[in-house]
């Protein structure tokens, strides 16, 4: 998969940004899965304050949503990686949450 990252750096942190390839055919089923989460797991309670975050191994989840959303961050986040350390590394992605900030 092709992926366009921009890289900028903020206050001395490295900033990636891209695009997730087919987001709008993937965007209600994915979030419905997100707010299931949401709605049936007590989640995390790391950093995000006053939010939700679920466990980090949606990675290994069947849910077809989150296999298509896992894929696409794996590739997002080698394409990252690769621009600032060359093609010359090997990228494992071992964790994936999901975060929720109710209003």
């Amino acid at each position: 998969m092709n992926v366009n990252v921009d890289i900028t750096s903020i206050y001395g942190a490295t900033l990636f940004k891209g695009t997730l390839p087919d987001f709008q055919h993937h965007q209600a089923a994915t979030l419905e899965q997100i707010y299931k989460l949401y709605e049936s797991e007590k989640g995390l309670n790391r950093s995000n304050l006053g939010g939700w975050q679920s466990n980090d191994k949606l990675f290994k989840s069947s849910e077809p949503e989150f296999k298509w959303l896992t894929a696409v961050l794996s590739d997002i986040g080698r394409s990252c990686i690769k621009k600032v350390e060359g093609d010359n590394i090997t990228v494992d992605v071992n964790a994936v949450e999901e975060d929720v900030i109710p209003d």
